[in-house]
């Protein structure tokens, strides 16, 4: 017989267990995760040897939506020039493109960046 602390360890390990599945956010990618912390030497490095500047990562986010949000212009810029898409959607709940996310957090430099960037100016 299992006794009540036990019964409570046993609970809660199978919490820990099963909870990640139920969860649908993805992990970032290595991409992402240097975007998000606007880490320009490792995004340089991820960028030159081959990953996709449109990969979807934690979120469904690309990583361009990391960096717009949280104002890494650096990053922005990195990104943009290796053909990230300014106009690619998160494949979250909102469907927003990074000039929503950079507008919804208040993100002015960023909002700059993106249009500097954009293909109609080149």
């Amino acid at each position: 017989m299992i006794r009540g602390t036990t019964k409570v360890l046993v609970l809660l390990s199978l919490g820990f267990v099963l909870l990640p599945a139920c969860r649908q956010d993805r992990p970032h990618t290595l991409l992402t995760r240097a975007a998000e912390l606007g880490d320009v030497a490792r995004i340089r490095s991820l960028l030159q040897s081959g990953s996709d500047p449109d990969e979807n990562g934690a979120h469904g986010w690309p990583p361009l939506l990391w960096p717009v949000r949280d104002g890494h212009l650096e990053a922005i810029r990195l990104l943009a020039k290796a053909g990230a898409d300014p106009d690619l959607p998160d494949g979250g709940t909102n469907g927003w493109t990074p000039l929503l996310h950079a507008s919804h957090k208040g993100q002015l430099s960023s909002i700059r960046a993106l249009l500097e960037h954009s293909p109609v100016n080149g």
